[in-house]
């Protein structure tokens, strides 16, 4: 509390002049952390020159923008002209950003518009210097032990902490209950403790010496990864138990571990609030409170699903099996990494050799148990009601033990540690949250579509799944932004994936739907014949896994989903001659949804073309109170007579920022301004939720 007390004057609030949203700025200071560099943008933490401390966000709108955003590190100087970000509103997951400003002293949050200079006025510190070239060291000598790039990606992530968390293959780890081995911690500080010890007693080295040669190497171990806090914990307590070694005392881990934390809050209290110190902490405590149990060990993942569930929105339902079964292999890697460095200079290194075998089997053996989706569920946020129904259940098992358990004080409180660690399995039978009224959510997809409908029903519908990676970029949307939203929302079922046509930035996100959402019940895409489709059915076909049911649509004449709302299809029609006569854009499926009062009109990238079919066909079931405007506001799209049939409010436009097809139109834009259409487009939104009780809509924007 001393603590808190001291550092509340390093806490800041909000300053007033970063908290309208969309105001033009410029101001000067300096980046005082190492950026954050992402395929597509840039996050750093500037310095002002008036002492404001500010999150910066920006986008890339060329390669030549990454490029030299690359040069920027610590130290560098610029004056930029950025727009304010709203410091009140929420992340999808329902977090505040206010919340996360204020506990990582930040005075306000800005997204780059332009720079008008940018310089290194200072060197960065001399162990940051060398921390790079020990970081480039390490790379250098995984690169020259294997060829397999997702293996090198493994080690480097196990010794350095810097797996990419864009790749596919960490989304399996953090699903598995295994994402802990890729961030380093104490059981990295612990092997390679365990390794220098008995290296260095094989070469003879005498204590203390040897114990302050490891506390050495563990310090410039610690540099590297970063003075994580995870990193952090694990080099003050593995020090403290060396220390205890030397002077011949006797190491009491509860109280290292109580030690440690006092250091760490008196230095920065707000990192209680971290998820890196929160896990680290809890799970040391876990571990030793545990380890001396036979049956301990195997209870660890449990205590921990709680936590994991309210960072990550994910609960390992099987994770005892996974750490058992993959830890061992875990473990080889990790140590096998450390020897094969230092056997990467002989001229035959057989370690490398049996790393990349091991790792084939490995990694098909995650793959396959991975695929049949019982072994992680996604859960959103608790309700209060939930929240309430886990303590009393938590204070009705207290009392039980107290009653007839508590004979001895050994046993009652051995009984009490096994109660905490199972009471989180709870969470394993807590049904997903699933909203009351409709809600909609056109998600900031960047240039494609992916649409979420949740039906009062119970009933989740995803229209489209926006673009997947590109040939030149490994930047995956769906990795990135949309399956994060499907499982901060708890969805673990969808009932209908609906494809609105054969285009990548439509379909291209619907392998990850389909490999990491546990259940897709029914696949609707339209059917017909072209190259689009043939070459989408390739593609299709190499799943992992699959929905259900898949089967093609076309309209002979208006056609009902049967999905607890009014869903009627009205297109493509099923004229050969018309789906002959027209592009890919123009078979696209249009739908219309009604709840209530409430109509919403999705045209996926119909065209002129079809608008006037659907005119000629379904002139009376067009009219509607939302339009998701189609091919993303391309001026060949939502013509004057269309607009006038279906007579929106409001109108949604998804498409990416900078586009290279300069969608939304002009000429679109000025027809719907024209008949007062209110609309909204996904870049300048973020998600945009739409939620009705069947009489009424509100509009929700959220920073994604």
């Amino acid at each position: 509390m001393l603590s808190f007390a001291i550092n509340s004057l390093r806490k800041p609030s909000i300053n007033p002049l970063y908290t309208t949203e969309g105001t033009e700025i410029a101001l000067s200071g300096r980046i005082i952390e190492d950026p954050q560099l992402q395929e597509h943008s840039i996050n750093f933490t500037l310095r002002a020159d008036n002492g404001d401390r500010l999150r910066v966000r920006g986008t890339f709108s060329s390669e030549e923008d990454r490029i030299e955003a690359q040069q920027w590190m610590r130290g560098v100087t610029m004056n930029i002209r950025a727009t304010v970000q709203n410091p009140y509103a929420r992340f999808p997951n329902g977090g505040k950003i206010e919340e996360y400003l204020l506990r990582n002293r930040y005075a306000g949050m800005l997204s780059l518009t332009s720079i008008d200079d940018a310089r290194a006025t200072s060197s960065p510190p001399w162990y940051q210097k060398m921390s790079i070239r020990l970081q480039d060291f390490i790379r250098s000598r995984i690169d020259s032990i294997t060829q397999i790039l997702p293996l090198r990606d493994l080690l480097a992530g196990m010794l350095l902490g810097d797996y990419p968390r864009s790749s596919s293959t960490y989304t399996i780890f953090q699903q598995m209950g295994l994402a802990h081995f890729l961030a380093v911690s104490g059981y990295h500080f612990l092997f390679l403790m365990g390794m220098l010890m008995v290296l260095l007693f094989l070469l003879g080295l005498q204590s203390p010496y040897r114990e302050w040669t490891v506390i050495g190497i563990l310090a410039v171990y610690l540099a590297i990864t970063g003075f994580q806090v995870s990193s952090l914990r694990a080099f003050l307590m593995g020090s403290m138990l060396l220390l205890s070694i030397i002077y011949q005392k006797h190491y009491h881990a509860p109280s290292a571990w109580c030690i440690t934390a006092l250091l760490l809050l008196l230095w920065d209290p707000w990192i209680l609030f971290q998820a890196g110190f929160q896990l680290s902490f809890l799970g040391s405590l876990v571990v030793i409170e545990l380890y001396r149990h036979p049956w301990g060990m195997g209870l660890i993942p449990l205590p921990l699903m709680a936590p994991v569930a309210s960072l990550f929105n994910t609960i390992q339902t099987a994770g005892i099996l996974t750490v058992f079964l993959f830890a061992p292999f875990l473990a080889f890697f990790f140590i096998g990494a450390w020897l094969s460095i230092i056997l990467s200079y002989l001229p035959l290194n057989p370690l490398g050799w049996i790393l990349d075998h091991v790792w084939n089997f490995f990694y098909w053996l995650l793959q396959t148990i991975h695929a049949t989706g019982l072994f992680y569920r996604f859960l959103a946020f608790p309700s209060l009601n939930t929240i309430v129904l886990i303590y009393t259940l938590l204070l009705i098992a207290w009392l039980l033990f107290i009653l007839f358990w508590g004979k001895s004080k050994d046993q009652f409180f051995k009984k009490i540690t096994v109660a905490f660690c199972l009471l989180p399995l709870l969470l394993l039978v807590i049904p997903s949250y699933h909203p009351k009224n409709l809600e909609i959510t056109f998600i900031n997809i960047g240039q494609g579509d992916a649409i979420l409908i949740q039906l009062p029903e119970r009933k989740n519908i995803l229209v489209d799944a926006g673009p997947g990676p590109s040939k030149t970029s490994s930047y995956d949307p769906s990795q990135r932004v949309l399956l994060p939203l499907l499982r901060s929302k708890g969805i673990n079922r969808i009932d209908y994936a609906i494809l609105s046509h054969f285009h990548d930035d439509h379909y291209g996100g619907l392998k990850t739907v389909f490999e990491y959402i546990p259940r897709v019940n029914f696949f609707l895409y339209p059917d017909y014949l072209s190259t689009e489709a043939e070459n989408f059915k390739d593609w299709y076909d190499g799943f992992s896994r699959h929905p259900k049911v898949a089967q093609g649509f076309c309209a002979h004449q208006p056609a009902y989903l049967s999905a607890g709302a009014s869903i009627v299809l009205l297109g493509p029609p099923c004229d050969l001659h018309y789906l002959e006569q027209v592009g890919e854009n123009d078979r696209s499926i249009v739908f219309r949804l009604s709840h209530g009062n409430i109509k919403v009109l999705f045209t996926g990238d119909a065209e002129e073309r079809q608008e006037r079919d659907l005119l000629a066909r379904y002139p009376d079931l067009l009219s509607s109170l939302v339009l998701k405007v189609g091919h993303h506001g391309s001026r060949t799209s939502s013509s004057n007579a269309f607009l006038d049939a279906v007579q929106p409010v409001y109108a949604v436009i998804s498409c990416g920022k900078n586009n290279r097809f300069g969608h939304p139109a002009h000429e679109v834009i000025q027809r719907l301004e024209e008949r007062g259409i209110q609309y909204f487009i996904t870049h300048e939104t973020g998600h945009l939720l739409m939620i009705s009780d069947g009489t009424s809509i509100t509009w929700q924007k959220t920073l994604d």
